[in-house]
């Protein structure tokens, strides 16, 4: 509905004549001067609001954006040492401030291009440490907005995301619209039948797909999170490899969700590490208990809990914090052969 038709129904009624022919023409000007009056008023005040909403959502400049921007990933950095939920919420809050009016405005299609870069790298940002798809969804609303002016770098950016959130067919859509950009291949996943509740993806060998897959989190378990292309992953992979240490040990070698499959690199891992195989976590809501997806991370965890973790594995090895986190075990054990070993605390190069 128009705004003046909107307005007119609020104003007062236009005055009614009463009273004789005789003396109906004073009331007769005196009534037009008061409609002429009213129509004055009327639009006198639906200009004030219009003035008004213009002026409610004054369009930010491309600097301004950029700026907000800037700060945003100096807080980034500043926040590292933070809990991460704590870190987490002062993003948010800086994100929610300077970003979210613009994102949430009707009016998004008028941000110039440059300005919707920025926006695009704002969203994609939040989206990449929350996993929040509140995140991804403005990220949608912003590729709506370029059209069809989104130029190869922000296209790439909304791939990347829309692999974090596992939206393969989407991604494989976008690539197929776009043949002159190199995006990453997503290959086919093979879906886990209605019993299975999935969390991770097992690499196919030679047939280039994910197959959904449920790592049982009964007992106790240790989930390590590693990479192949994180040279402490593999120093770690390389020191532990048939160590007694993990003798009797349920263990899991996680690849972390992010803005990469890295399809070919895990595969090649688990072609010639097939006793260290990787999988690949599915939703990081899968893995709630998991509150650091840096690598390598080391999870003890009982019936899907976490009891303890640490992070890291310099050249001398993690080996006193690993004793001590499998001695949190339910059964509270260290295999003999492992206490024994004359390699235990020695590091070997990474190959």
């Amino acid at each position: 509905m128009p705004i003046a038709s909107q307005f007119q129904g609020r104003l007062p009624p236009d005055p009614i004549e009463l009273g004789s022919g005789a003396s109906r023409m004073p009331n007769t000007l005196e009534s037009n001067a008061m409609s002429i009056g009213h129509c004055r008023f009327r639009w006198f005040f639906i200009s004030t609001v219009l003035l008004i909403s213009s002026v409610a959502w004054a369009q930010p400049s491309v600097d301004v954006l950029n700026d907000a921007y800037d700060r945003l990933v100096a807080l980034d950095e500043a926040t590292l040492s933070l809990p991460r939920k704590d870190r987490l919420q002062r993003l948010a809050d800086a994100y929610n401030a300077a970003f979210a009016p613009v994102l949430d405005s009707p009016r998004l299609a008028d941000v110039p291009r440059a300005g919707l870069e920025t926006l695009s790298r704002a969203s994609q940002r939040l989206a990449y440490y929350t996993d929040d798809e509140r995140y991804l969804q403005q990220m949608i609303e912003v590729m709506e907005a370029f059209g069809d002016t989104a130029g190869p770098d922000v296209l790439k950016r909304y791939h990347q995301t829309l692999v974090q959130f596992r939206r393969f067919a989407d991604a494989d859509q976008l690539a197929g619209a776009h043949p002159g950009i190199e995006f990453e291949p997503v290959p086919d996943v093979v879906r886990a039948g209605p019993t299975v509740r999935p969390n991770a993806y097992a690499i196919d060998q030679g047939k280039r797909r994910l197959r959904e897959i449920q790592i049982p989190l009964r007992g106790d378990i240790l989930v390590v999170v590693v990479h192949p292309h994180c040279r402490f992953s593999v120093r770690a992979m390389d020191d532990l490899r048939h160590h007694p240490l993990l003798q009797g040990v349920h263990l899991v070698w996680l690849a972390p969700v992010g803005l990469r499959l890295d399809y070919e690199v895990l595969e090649a891992w688990n072609k010639t590490h097939t006793d260290q195989s990787i999988v690949l976590a599915r939703h990081t809501a899968d893995w709630s208990m998991i509150n650091s997806w840096g690598t390598p991370t080391f999870y003890l965890m009982h019936d899907g809990k976490m009891v303890a973790n640490f992070s890291g594995w310099p050249h001398e090895g993690n080996w006193l914090e690993l004793r001590a986190l499998l001695g949190k075990r339910s059964d509270g054990r260290i295999e003999l052969a492992a206490t024994a070993h004359n390699d235990a605390g020695q590091s070997r190069p990474v190959k």
